[in-house]
């Protein structure tokens, strides 16, 4: 038995130094890391609706009529509240994105112009404008969300329904975690 032990031992020795070899030799090599930087994409008109989802909805429509100073004028408009909610589709941040946006009704009660040559628009907007039309900022999370007012003048319809969303112009990118 005693030359079993013999024969053994040596192969046992051999075997560990070359594992200790190995062990020394890996850790002497210089690693590199294979972490990659985050891909970029560059956001377009083209590519938006990939990564952000567009909502918008018209709701509480109603109509008022003013009564002007001369008994025989009267000035009426239509009002409504556009919620826009945009918010990101797939998992990564995003920097520096801003949105414009044009918004219409798929209704058919809603017309740009109305028979007197009024616009539907943005309360801000003022009068003269001739279409709900602005610009929004994204949240670096894909969020953003805000109840705008709208009104056209000489217009008796009680916008409601569904926004349609026509994206116009788009800056920033999206980061690919």
């Amino acid at each position: 038995m005693s030359k079993k032990r013999i024969i053994t031992s040596p192969l046992i020795i051999l075997l560990v130094s070359v594992f200790s070899i190995g062990c020394v030799s890996s850790d002497t090599v210089p690693t590199t890391s294979t972490k990659e930087e985050p891909k970029q994409i560059e956001l377009t008109i083209g590519n938006i609706r990939n990564y952000i989802q567009l909502e918008g909805s018209f709701t509480e429509g109603q109509f008022t009529m003013y009564q002007g100073s001369d008994a025989y004028i009267f000035r009426n408009h239509a009002e409504a509240m556009l919620n826009l909610d945009a918010y990101s589709v797939v998992p990564g941040k995003y920097s520096n994105v801003e949105i414009e946006i044009v918004v219409s009704s798929k209704d058919s009660a809603f017309t740009y112009m109305n028979d007197y040559g009024n616009y539907w628009h943005l309360i801000d907007d003022g009068e003269d404008a001739k279409e709900i039309r602005f610009s929004f900022r994204l949240g670096a999370d894909g969020r953003f969300s805000k109840k705008y007012q709208v009104q056209c003048w000489n217009n008796t319809d009680k916008l409601a329904g569904n926004a349609e969303i026509e994206v116009v112009r788009v800056t920033g990118t999206y980061i690919q975690e």
